[in-house]
């Protein structure tokens, strides 16, 4: 399954702009992919936080269904973008590129 590290852990927790911007930009985007696949992921300001086993075989399934050249391509794209989540929420229209180039750097922020 896809490593959903920077898409759920390493959230700011001192800097009020980065909380903000989180809040704004990323944290949609994670309900939406929750609300999209039926899963439930954890979110924390820890590295290598552990995703339930129930919603990583949903997400490993859902990858195993697209054609090769969709893996391609959401492979090409999360590298792009740093985050399987974001990748996913530009591919179905869920965010703009300008909305995903503001994501991107609050992945990292505190890593």
């Amino acid at each position: 399954a896809p490593n959903l590290t920077f898409d759920c852990s390493l959230r700011e927790e001192h800097n009020p702009d980065v909380i903000s911007a989180q809040k704004a930009y990323h944290t949609p985007i994670v309900n939406w992919f929750q609300r999209e696949l039926d899963i439930k992921l954890s979110v924390a300001n820890i590295y290598k936080m552990e995703q339930p086993e129930e919603s990583v075989e949903i997400v490993r399934k859902y990858v195993d269904d697209l054609d090769r050249w969709m893996v391609v391509g959401v492979h090409g794209l999360v590298d792009s973008v740093s985050s399987f989540v974001t990748a996913m929420a530009l591919w179905h229209d869920k965010i703009s590129v300008q909305v995903c180039l503001k994501i991107q750097p609050l992945l990292v922020v505190s890593y």
